[in-house]
């Protein structure tokens, strides 16, 4: 094993980068947060995905898009 100085600062923390904790879904066109799944805290790494929200899709594709409801 190597023993590096100051090597017991980064326990623990690869793990956390390694476990994805919750889901935050932003649009692509103007960064809002559309939505958030699971539990997403200060010091989590939560993964990321990308969509259009509902008014970026108006505005960009016009007709084609119809809003629910």
């Amino acid at each position: 094993m190597l023993d590096v100085a100051g090597a017991g600062q980064w326990e623990g923390k690869l793990e956390k980068v390694q476990k994805r904790e919750g889901l935050v879904c932003v649009c692509a066109e103007c960064k809002k947060v559309i939505k958030v799944v699971g539990k997403v805290a200060a010091d989590s790494a939560p993964a990321v995905s990308h969509g259009i929200c509902p008014e970026c899709a108006e505005r960009l594709y016009g007709s084609l898009f119809k809003k629910p409801g």
